[in-house]
């Protein structure tokens, strides 16, 4: 059983002689008919009207939102005029339908709506980062700089994205980035192998992406390098001595040695 109270808003239009537009706010009545029906909902809008000496006819259009009871409650002695804004929702919810995940929009009134909107990015940073036939490492540090970027107040910024830029952390003047990317870089660690990862592709060895992460990747890759010399300078020692080891015990003959293959570092990380 409905126990709130319904209100009917009326407003009226009228072109002036020279185009002008002039409005006039009727008011926001309380509903007080005997049901929702488009019978009732009419003669409820025509008890008003007839307060202000006004009457619907065919010469008068009346703008009404897309509701099925609104199409019958104006067939007659008036031309009925859709919402455009109705449409166009209408529209998107049909394009909505078409996607793998549901878009959610800012709302400041919507409880958790933040949350809910950004849980969209968490989940395709996660599946993205998920991949299981392929190798994922890389774009650890191109997705987070991604996010970080868009997390920076800009001029040409809507209002409603501001907002929520504020609400995320406010700007920092001083080094141009908002608290909201702070967080995120403090709270996303970037370890060596990230950075390995990402230098060592091929599409992202110049890390154009994230410039501030170029000399600290390129210093790993240069101690790797320094690591991988020392192994393999200890492994040819010791094999050197192991041959010498074996000539002095055994004839020339039968004995052979084989130098260990060198470990390629791309192929390590890929």
């Amino acid at each position: 059983m409905h126990l709130g109270i319904s209100y009917c808003g009326i407003a009226l239009r009228y072109v002036g002689e020279y185009s002008q537009l002039f409005t006039f706010i009727f008011g926001c009545f309380p509903y007080n008919a005997a049901s929702h029906s488009a019978k009732h909902l009419r003669e409820f809008v025509n008890k008003i009207l007839e307060e202000y000496k006004l009457q619907l006819d065919s010469t008068k259009f009346v703008v009404t939102d897309n509701e099925p009871k609104m199409l019958p409650a104006y067939r007659e002695q008036c031309s009925r005029v859709g919402c455009a804004d109705h449409y166009l929702n209408k529209q998107h919810s049909h394009q909505q339908q078409k996607l793998s995940q549901q878009l959610q929009t800012y709302s400041e009134t919507r409880f958790d709506g933040t949350i809910i909107m950004l849980d969209i990015f968490r989940e395709e940073i996660l599946g993205a980062l998920s991949e299981d036939q392929q190798p994922s490492l890389h774009r650890v540090i191109p997705l987070r700089q991604y996010l970080m970027n868009k997390c920076e107040v800009k001029e040409e910024d809507s209002a409603a994205i501001i907002r929520l830029e504020v609400f995320l952390g406010k700007k920092k003047i001083m080094l141009n980035i908002s608290q909201a990317a702070c967080r995120i870089k403090n709270a996303w660690h970037i370890t060596d192998h990230h950075r390995l990862s990402t230098i060592l592709h091929p599409k992202l060895k110049n890390l154009d992406c994230c410039i501030d992460e170029k000399e600290k990747s390129i210093n790993v890759l240069k101690q790797e390098f320094e690591k991988h010399k020392l192994i393999d300078s200890s492994s040819c020692t010791n094999t050197l001595h192991l041959t010498q080891s074996n000539v002095q015990s055994s004839s020339p003959a039968s004995t052979t040695s084989t130098t260990p293959k060198r470990k390629n570092l791309y192929v390590t990380m890929f």
